[in-house]
């Protein structure tokens, strides 16, 4: 019950026909508010979320309801300011004593700060790629055996060579005489 109450990540049982039996109070914040993760049990996703993320749920969860052992992806959420967040949505099966399925459990964890910062990382790499690229002077990098791991088109230009040619071999030396 502590654990249900406290933990930061969404967690939720669910019996065969896809109806909360149990949810952690994070999940009941972003569903139902402020109010006990108990009042969410006989609820089903499509009663607490918008269709179109029910319908993303309710994907995931056949999987485990046709015999997949972990079902697992990268979903988006509503957060409770209506802004759009992501979850590490993972839900396994429950088996009775025979071995059947007779409910699920799900663990999904907000990795909206990881995206966004993932997002950021992404774009300044395209903006320093395009600075590089476009600088009007021949700029590469090598690792400390020779072979080169950037070359931008200036670079290219000047030496006639592709950039997949010049990356392709293991020694610049092999692509560039020495006078050059």
């Amino acid at each position: 019950r502590a654990m249900m109450e406290n933990t930061d990540d969404f967690i939720y049982f669910k019996d065969r026909n896809h109806v909360l039996t149990g949810a952690s109070q994070s999940l009941a914040r972003i569903t139902i508010g402020d109010r006990h993760w108990s009042e969410l049990i006989g609820q089903t996703d499509y009663d607490i979320f918008p269709e179109a993320y029910a319908d993303l749920y309710y994907t995931l969860e056949k999987q485990v309801f046709s015999g997949k052992n972990i079902a697992r992806d990268i979903q988006a959420f509503r957060r409770p300011d209506g802004s759009t967040g992501w979850v590490d949505n993972r839900k396994y099966p429950i088996h009775d004593a025979d071995g059947q399925i007779i409910g699920l459990f799900g663990v999904a964890r907000d990795i909206t700060e990881k995206i966004a910062s993932e997002n950021a990382l992404r774009q300044q790499r395209e903006t320093l790629q395009l600075i590089l690229d476009y600088a009007p002077i021949g700029i590469w990098l090598q690792d400390g055996r020779g072979k080169l791991i950037f070359v931008n088109k200036a670079f290219c230009t000047a030496t006639g060579i592709s950039e997949a040619t010049f990356l392709s071999v293991p020694h610049y030396a092999e692509l560039i005489p020495e006078a050059f």
